[in-house]
């Protein structure tokens, strides 16, 4: 359900869309409870389906307990959404999986508009 409001939520803003999809695709933060603290749903103004929000600098700051890659797609997610996580850009993206890049490329893609080929 949080996947989707996510991304409800997001559309309209390339931004917002490639930092949902970081998130819905890794699938590691959306299914725990720490972080969805962190997440506020709301019923949408128009349809009043499910539309969800990241209160980003709350989830960064609570410092949750992850692996050093969950940690990397969080901040990675935070960027794209256009929130400072604290970390360098370059950092973030030394280490990456083949997985996790793959993910984070996507996004990126999504980001810029284009479609992945």
């Amino acid at each position: 359900m949080q996947a989707e409001a996510l991304r409800r939520q997001a559309a309209g803003s390339l931004a917002a869309e490639a930092a949902a999809a970081l998130l819905v695709e890794h699938g590691v933060w959306l299914r725990r409870a720490d972080f969805l603290r962190h997440v506020t749903v709301v019923p949408g103004l128009v349809d009043g389906l499910p539309m969800a929000s990241v209160e980003w600098q709350g989830a960064l700051a609570a410092d949750l307990p992850s692996s050093s890659s969950e940690a990397q797609m969080l901040r990675l997610a935070a960027e794209l959404a256009g929130v400072d996580s604290g970390v360098p850009l370059r950092d973030l993206l030394l280490g990456l999986d083949d997985r996790n890049a793959a993910i984070f490329l996507r996004a990126v893609v999504l980001a810029e508009g284009l479609k992945w080929p």
